[in-house]
């Protein structure tokens, strides 16, 4: 009982907080939000909760109605009966969400301000990578690289439409909207996919959203084979300048000062060439 009373006293603080239907999860105006979102399910229904009234005794919520998909009506749960009560609660503590399972678990993180310290290890876990990305040079993206990310960004359901920004995100990682960069590759990346679609491997939407087409995959596998065969082109030729100049050395047909066993470079040289030419076996 001491618990409950503790979680409803935590609760109505919580809930007095304004808290907007849509909250801001990026930018300077997410960095000041400070709210809940409480939702609650019973034997009769799932609600949203809006404050706690009567002096502790009841819970004031919006109805969900599954039809309409909105939350609508009003009622008020007797808190007394709090053991019958599921909750989930999310607290959106600047650009850190903690979400709640239950009211032990809500009452672990709130009333003890533990939260704050996770809200402080988030910002630090990511704030280094993030100054990192930020620093990153970008190259503008190829279609190889578009088309793979539009495939990836489809794999669970082919006929949604994809924006230019999750096609972003999905090549350059979650903090791509944020550098210095973006709006040039964003127009690059908006020319590729109007390539794309000129060759039928997407259908454009808009002038910055598509949805794949039937051949994308066929189309990715050619640039991924072609890629691959540059890349044992360039291999074997850096090889054969290599054995080349050894062969010269060992020879005797270039003679330096420098004094070297060559080998043991040779033998080097031999070891990794195999090794290379097993990994491109192996494609």
């Amino acid at each position: 009982m001491v618990l409950d009373r503790i979680f409803i006293h935590e609760l109505a603080k919580a809930l007095a907080l304004p808290a907007p239907d849509s909250v801001p999860r990026s930018g300077e105006e997410g960095q000041h939000v400070n709210c809940y979102h409480v939702y609650v399910t019973d034997n009769d229904g799932t609600y949203l909760a809006e404050s706690v009234v009567d002096n502790g005794k009841k819970l004031k919520v919006l109805v969900w109605n599954e039809e309409k998909r909105i939350h609508e009506g009003r009622r008020r749960l007797d808190l007394t009966k709090l053991k019958s009560m599921n909750f989930t609660i999310h607290h959106y503590h600047g650009l850190v969400t903690h979400t709640y399972q239950s009211a032990f678990d809500f009452l672990i993180h709130e009333a003890t301000h533990f939260y704050k310290l996770q809200s402080k290890y988030s910002r630090c876990k990511f704030a280094l990578p993030k100054f990192l990305h930020l620093r990153t040079k970008y190259d503008r993206p190829d279609r190889s690289r578009v088309l793979k990310a539009v495939v990836d960004l489809s794999e669970s359901n082919h006929t949604q439409t994809i924006d230019v920004s999750r096609i972003l995100n999905q090549i350059y990682g979650m903090y791509a909207i944020l550098h210095p960069q973006y709006p040039r590759i964003k127009q690059a990346t908006i020319l590729v996919m109007h390539s794309l679609d000129e060759s039928e491997d997407i259908d454009l939407v808009s002038e910055s959203e598509c949805r794949i087409r039937g051949n994308a995959l066929t189309t990715l596998e050619n640039l991924q084979r072609d890629a691959t065969e540059r890349k044992r082109s360039s291999i074997t030729m850096w090889l054969t300048i290599i054995f080349a100049v050894t062969s010269l050395f060992q020879a005797k047909l270039v003679v330096t000062d420098l004094t070297v066993n060559l080998d043991s470079i040779v033998t080097s040289l031999l070891l990794g060439a195999k090794n290379i030419g097993d990994w491109l076996s192996s494609w």
